[in-house]
């Protein structure tokens, strides 16, 4: 029957026959999948993955599945591949780790570590009283792996609030850095220790970097200039604790002029002018206005690098046990969040029409327009959202890899394309994977 099968295989043309080869390998691949996993729910989808539970069924773990359909485009396989390598190479107690990869001609399974606390932005919105205490146990945490990550020689190009998880839905949980679709590594041109001030001067001075990937509204300045290293992370980061501590963004796209909204956006970006005249930012402690300050400084060889900042005195001010009560209260910054996302819900108020679907964030980025449930209003000002603005989203949207092979989206412009999205300022798409899941703990499955 073998025999009988290899003979007709041969009769076939030269491409016939490999596509047929192609797909066999890829049913026993999948079948070997499954033979070492127990596949569970999906928990979500994005353009280019679904993601599913998976219990390795010879130790009973669990973890995230993210299949992804290679769909015969190089530029995602290479992405991809890219992904994995670095993925490989980490492992920290606050980045989400990789388990296993398996991989066929048409498809790649990968395992990644199950996280189930969700989104941390979430959870913040959440809480009734949030403090610079609470705060500061999350920053101190991130900041860990992102010292860690650092000091690998990894940048991760895409910090912000969606790809930072938490490992459990109760208090006690642990921070974790997630998605490295957008990450890359950096070597030196000398050996560089970090903790000597010549060392720090020479990691923070290195800008090999010219593309333009990442969240727009968290890019640092260098980004926009096109010669970046490591520190672009932190510009990122502070934006993140800006966030956490004043409940609104420090570069908002809902609050730009909708005259030219990108031109204002890089304006505000190089000059590190962000909103420090709110009743939020008046009620932080002079410590944390420091350290945000310190992070969001435009000249990256003046900004505090993460082994700076961990040794900064808000941080050390701020305890790392969540069994201490909080003291410093952010209220304001509470309020502020809170009323911010009001003014995104949908018309009847109501929080689950509000919660974006990977797929839902997707149709908006590659048609510009919003869905029905996302509000159509400038903040504060009752007057249709230009189009450019229509399309953005909380916590990402997910885009596909377009190469030669496939059909690229249209072009993706204005604000929308300068807050969540992974975009490149010539007018394209970065050959660089990004996926994304829903809330409810398909968010760790985020590579």
């Amino acid at each position: 029957m073998l025999c009988c099968l290899r003979a007709c295989l041969r009769l076939l043309p030269d491409d016939a026959f490999l596509e047929e080869y192609d797909r066999r390998l890829d049913a026993v691949k999948a079948h070997d999948v499954k033979k070492r996993y127990k596949i569970g729910k999906k928990l979500g989808a994005g353009v280019t993955s679904e993601v599913f539970e998976a219990v390795e069924r010879a130790s009973d773990a669990q973890y995230a599945m993210k299949k992804i359909p290679l769909r015969g485009s190089a530029s995602l396989e290479r992405a991809v591949n890219r992904e994995v390598t670095i993925l490989k190479k980490l492992r920290h107690h606050h980045i989400v780790y990789l388990h296993d990869v398996c991989s066929s001609p048409a498809h790649v399974w990968v395992f990644l570590e199950y996280v189930s606390g969700g989104e941390l932005s979430q959870y913040v919105l959440n809480q009734r009283k949030w403090s610079e205490e609470d705060a500061g146990r999350c920053v101190w945490q991130i900041l860990s792996g992102l010292t860690y990550l650092h000091s690998q020689g990894v940048i991760h190009r895409d910090i912000k609030l969606a790809n930072l998880l938490r490992s459990s839905p109760g208090k006690g949980f642990h921070m974790k850095i997630a998605d490295f679709g957008a990450a890359t590594t950096l070597h030196f041109s000398e050996q560089v220790e970090f903790t000597t001030p010549h060392g720090l001067l020479v990691f923070k001075e290195t800008a090999p970097l010219k593309d333009t990937i990442g969240t727009p509204c968290n890019m640092a300045p260098e980004v926009f200039n096109r010669a970046y290293g490591a520190m672009a992370d932190m510009w990122s980061f502070g934006c993140v604790v800006y966030e956490l501590v004043a409940g609104e963004p420090p570069f908002d796209p809902y609050k730009l002029p909708l005259d030219d909204p990108e031109m204002h956006l890089k304006r505000n970006v190089r000059a590190a002018r962000y909103p420090t005249d709110t009743h939020a930012w008046k009620q932080l402690s002079h410590e944390g206005r420091s350290m945000v300050q310190g992070l969001l400084t435009a000249a990256p060889h003046k900004r505090l690098s993460a082994w700076e900042a961990l040794a900064h005195p808000w941080l050390q001010k701020r305890s790392r046990d969540s069994s201490i009560s909080s003291v410093d209260s952010l209220d304001a910054a509470q309020q502020a969040r809170k009323t911010r996302k009001a003014s995104l819900l949908a018309s009847n108020g109501t929080p689950k029409a509000a919660q974006p679907l990977a797929g839902a964030a997707v149709r908006a980025a590659e048609t510009g327009i919003a869905p029905a449930s996302e509000p159509q209003l400038q903040e504060g000002s009752g007057r249709p959202l230009p189009m450019s603005l229509q399309a953005m989203r909380e916590p990402s949207a997910v885009f596909d890899i377009a190469d030669e092979h496939t059909e690229r989206p249209p072009r993706y412009t204005g604000v929308a394309a300068y807050y969540d999205n992974q975009f490149t300022e010539d007018g394209g798409y970065e050959e660089n994977y990004v996926a994304g899941a829903d809330k409810d703990g398909a968010a760790a499955a985020r590579v």
